[in-house]
């Protein structure tokens, strides 16, 4: 990610509990947008709280790793306060219920967890199938309503 986002003239900053330069709220503060990558563990569960989002402040904060690395509560009150968005692609109860704030929240955008790229050639059967269901009037499989 970091190597992606450098290549399209982001400056770019990586933060890891083993490798860093910066205590963590002084790397959340130095962000605009931080993404997180980081693995589930004991020591990682709700490492992302109340004082990492507050030092982002009108930072966004984009999750694609696991979703109980962030403390759902304290992102939602930063949402309601300084934090300008987030966009979540794992959350600590998966699938997402369908009554979670996220869902509606107007600086959220939920995206698919799908992790990588589509194979064009495994892809394309599927797509035309559902194309052909909707055609046909029918809810094709997967669709997930929120």
């Amino acid at each position: 990610v970091l190597e992606t986002c450098a290549h399209h003239g982001f400056a770019t900053i990586g933060w890891s509990r083993s490798s860093h330069d910066r205590p963590a709220l002084q790397f959340f503060a130095d962000c605009d947008v931080v993404v997180d990558l980081v693995p589930l563990s004991d020591a990682t569960r709700g490492v992302i709280g109340t004082a990492e989002l507050a030092a982002l402040d009108n930072g966004v904060l984009i999750n694609v790793g696991r979703g109980a690395t962030v403390d759902s509560e304290a992102l939602l009150a930063s949402l309601d306060g300084p934090l300008r968005a987030a966009v979540l692609d794992v959350f600590e109860t998966e699938p997402l219920p369908a009554d979670s704030p996220f869902w509606q929240h107007p600086a959220v955008t939920v995206t698919p967890h799908v992790a990588g790229r589509s194979d064009p050639v495994t892809a394309a059967p599927v797509i035309a199938a559902s194309v052909g269901t909707l055609r046909a009037g029918n809810v094709p499989a997967g669709v997930i309503t929120p």
